[in-house]
This record gives C-alpha cells, structure tokens and sequence, in this order.
C-alpha cells in the first residue's frame, strides 16, 4: 500500500496558499477569456467572411463556424470561472470557504459541459478542414478514424500534463483542505 508523504498545511498557510493560488487563477482566466474572445473575431473572419475564393466554400465556412462557437463556449467557461474567482470571499466561516476551495480545486470537475462541447466543436472544424484537403486521397473513414485518433492522443497528452501540474502544485493544497475540514466535521 502507498504511503500518503503529502505535507500537510496549518490553517494560516493553507489560507495564504489559497488566496495566492485564486489570485493566480483568476489572472490566467481573465487573460483566456480575453483571448477566446479575439479568436472569435479573428475565426469569424478568417473562415466565415473571407472574400479569397478558395477560402471561402461551404467547408470553410462550415469548419469556421465550428471554431467560432468552440470559441464562444469556451469564452462562456472562462467569463463564468472568472466570476467564480471574482466573488471568493475569505471573510465567510472557515467551513464555507473551505468546502468552496475543496470543490474549486479538484481535478475533474464535471460542471464544464461548454468545454466539453467546445472540444467536439473544435474536432469537428478540425475533421471538416483535413476532409477538404484529403478527400482525393482518403475515403471518408480513413480520415475519420486518423484525425480522431490524433484528436484524441493531444487531448489525451493535454489531459496527463494538466494531471501530473495538478498533482505538483494543487493536490496538496486540496488534500491539506480535505483533512482540515474532516477535523472540522469530528
């Protein structure tokens, strides 16, 4: 059996690490909510407006208009986690800010349906642009099966990485909150 080498945090540096770690995450949200929102643009008129005939069929625009709402979702995701950051209020009982943080900081968290969503909307621009440039090449289902494989591999490497960060800077922290708040409940 594993032994659990965590170190654990007293209530004072558990809070400070907590504030420091929301104040980092509310940055890097704000700043992604802006730049989901120029992709918007920039996508909108790259795919959906573009006057250069060649860019400018059904499947641009059907791919453009893939990645335009992946874009919005995402946009949405991050306006709402930023609200999320904006309204944390340290001055609430220590039980209530503490389950708040044990749910904010969990790796999977299953409330993110518009990232979801954006993902498959980005896999489908993604297939209808590697379709217009392969169809002479591959049937249907060979480029199918090769770009969700490739898909599904970066998303896979995406999901590790982001594990093996959480795991290095936010398990100890949300451990440290977990066990502070079963000595709340004993």
């Amino acid at each position: 059996m594993k032994k659990d080498k965590t170190k654990y945090m007293d209530t004072d540096a558990l809070m400070e690490k907590m504030q420091k770690t929301d104040s980092e995450f509310k940055t890097i949200v704000k700043a992604l909510k802006i730049v989901f929102f120029v992709f918007i643009f920039i996508y909108a008129a790259l795919f959906l407006f573009n006057p250069i005939e060649k860019m400018s069929t059904i499947y641009h625009k059907l791919a453009g208009g893939c990645f335009v709402l992946a874009f919005m979702l995402f946009t949405y995701y991050f306006r709402k986690s930023y609200k999320k950051y904006k309204e944390i209020n340290y001055f609430e009982p220590v039980k209530v800010v503490l389950e708040d943080a044990e749910q904010r900081y969990r790796f999977w968290q299953t409330k993110s349906y518009s990232v979801g969503i954006g993902m498959l909307f980005i896999g489908a621009g993604t297939f209808v642009i590697f379709y217009m440039a392969l169809i002479d090449k591959f049937t249907f289902m060979q480029i199918l099966i090769g770009v969700l494989s490739i898909y599904i591999f970066v998303i896979g490497i995406s999901i590790l990485i982001g594990y093996f960060a959480w795991v290095k800077e936010i398990k100890p922290v949300w451990i440290s909150i977990k066990r502070l708040l079963k000595e709340l409940e004993e």
